[in-house]
């Protein structure tokens, strides 16, 4: 085994505030599964032990940073380590402890996302650290270890459930809160601070059973035998696609909750539409198939391409299609149409859904609009098509609802401008 020496990078000041009598204020986990060690054979730890290098970091230093590469796993050989996430921007919250013979950062490896936490250590901690490749290799040759490790993440999974009821109940919380308010002014302040409270705490718990999806997807194709990976293959493909769909969206959500989208962040390129449209629609077609709904495209080969951040505006049409998705009644059809106008690309989804009335027509456009009394099959926060018109705007366009043909249903319009073309030409 390897040794390595690891510089002491110390926490920021926020970071070392949110440290300070750690052990004293928070209790421990209740969680009584075996840590990860335990759960494999000796000959597992053997190989384990035998493939990774051995790294130490003193008290109160850094191991890694939330956002870093996910380039190694770490199990905990002795010490203590503080999981740090930032919910609120320069507000560090503590997610919980890992102590000896427990693992860390397999998320990030796994699911080959950058890391979705800081590592502090808490004591003095001795480290062993398996690199992504050497661990690879390990879950190919040796699925026992995949299995603990899934194992481990199905914990997480339901230790994020138990999570996700505390938060309901903290949101129940504040909203009696601001019931108790008086002043009007005062409530609506409050109003706002509750909502973005509410869907930081929402979004940054939905991370964490994402990413198990995420992982487990991944550890099934690395360890599942060829003969029984061929007949889902494509299953998996799907699964791991939606899983990254939905932790981009759940990233994109909670921007969209604490700022205007900035039209300086976009990667402005040429995009296919064409591509990206049947992308979006191929991706919604299970969903939509089991709500018997079906999905038509219908876009020209030759349409041209605008200039735009391909990744953002694939969300935006992922958005408008889990909305008519969950709005369309059984036997339903949903419409994908785009077309040149004007010096511009128009883009629509039209749905025989229950429309929008005149009244919220602009009002589901807005931070957390909801149109009272419409219940669709899931339920959100009012920040999807929020985003959506925050990232058109920001490209130049415009995007609106209108009634679909026949006054039935809902047409979602967004228009793209084409670089050198106008409405005048």
């Amino acid at each position: 085994m390897a040794e390595a020496d690891t510089p002491s990078e110390k926490p920021s000041p926020e970071v070392q505030e949110a440290l300070q009598g750690l052990t004293d204020s928070v209790a421990e986990p209740s969680d009584t599964a075996p840590p990860f060690m335990d759960r494999l054979t000796e000959d597992d730890r053997q190989v384990l032990v035998s493939q990774a290098r051995e790294e130490w970091h003193e008290a109160g230093s850094v191991i890694c940073r939330e956002g870093d590469p996910g380039d190694a796993l770490y199990i905990v050989k002795s010490g203590r380590i503080a999981v740090i996430k930032e919910v609120s921007e320069g507000r560090p919250t503590l997610l919980g402890y890992r102590g000896a013979g427990e693992i860390v950062g397999e998320m990030s490896v796994v699911s080959q996302q950058p890391r979705f936490a800081s590592l502090i250590a808490v004591e003095a901690t001795d480290l062993l650290c398996v690199g992504a490749a050497e661990f690879s290799e390990l879950v190919a040759e040796r699925p026992s270890i995949s299995w603990a490790i899934l194992n481990v993440l199905n914990d997480r999974l339901y230790a994020a459930d138990v999570a996700r009821t505390r938060i309901l109940h903290e949101e129940q919380d504040l909203a009696r809160r601001v019931e108790r308010l008086t002043g009007e002014a005062d409530r609506l302040a409050e109003l706002a601070r509750v909502r973005q409270e509410t869907v930081e705490l929402i979004v940054h718990d939905l991370r964490t059973p994402l990413a198990v999806i995420d992982g487990c997807v991944e550890l099934m194709r690395a360890s599942l035998p060829k003969e029984a990976l061929g007949p889902m293959a494509d299953v998996l493909e799907l699964a791991g696609r939606s899983s990254e769909r939905l932790l981009a969206l759940v990233e994109d959500l909670l921007k969209a909750g604490r700022q205007e989208v900035p039209g300086a962040a976009l990667a402005f390129q040429p995009v296919a539409l064409v591509c990206l449209l049947d992308r979006a629609v191929e991706t919604a077609r299970l969903s939509a198939a089991q709500a018997d709904i079906g999905i038509v495209l219908e876009v020209p080969k030759d349409l041209p391409m605008p200039r735009g951040d391909t990744a953002q505006l694939e969300r935006v049409v992922d958005n408008l299609l889990d909305n008519a998705v969950s709005y369309t009644p059984a036997g339903g059809k949903i419409t994908v149409t785009a077309e040149e106008r004007g010096g511009q690309v128009e883009v629509s989804v039209t749905d025989n859904g229950p429309g929008v009335p005149p009244q919220h027509r602009q009002h589901v456009f807005e931070r957390f609009g909801r149109v009272p009394g419409l219940e669709g099959r899931r339920q959100g926060f009012g920040l999807g098509l929020y985003f959506c018109r925050q990232v058109v705007q920001a490209h130049g366009g415009r995007i609106w609802v209108e009634p679909g043909p026949g006054d039935v249903g809902s047409r979602f319009v967004l228009t793209l401008p084409l670089e050198g073309r106008s409405d005048d030409e």
